[in-house]
């Protein structure tokens, strides 16, 4: 468990400092520590509900090849909001990032 664990540990980090850089979008990376939080030990809800409330009220945003099923009116009405959300939370979200580097490293 330690060896599995401490990668995990360095994933979340790894991602969590993306997060801070603007290296990664929220939405993405929010999927991302969702993920990773499941494998971590201990596992700290206040740290992790913020970013699974946001994974959750976003996970139907599609990404990459995904987006050619969509209408295109439909996808500017997707990323329009998805990014007045995303304006939102993001402080939040960011907070939750430092906790994790902080916790986590």
């Amino acid at each position: 468990m330690n060896d599995t664990n401490d990668q995990v540990k360095r994933k979340l980090v790894e991602t969590a400092k993306l997060l801070i850089a603007g290296e990664l979008d929220l939405v993405r990376g929010c999927r991302k520590l969702n993920r990773l939080s499941r494998s971590v030990h201990p596992f700290n809800s206040s740290i992790f509900n913020p970013i699974i409330g946001f994974d959750s009220e976003t996970d139907d945003y599609p990404f990459d090849d995904v987006r050619d099923t969509f209408e295109r009116t439909y996808l500017e009405k997707l990323d329009r909001d998805i990014l007045e959300y995303s304006d939102r939370a993001r402080l939040g979200i960011l907070n939750c990032c430092k906790r994790i580097v902080d916790e986590y490293s």
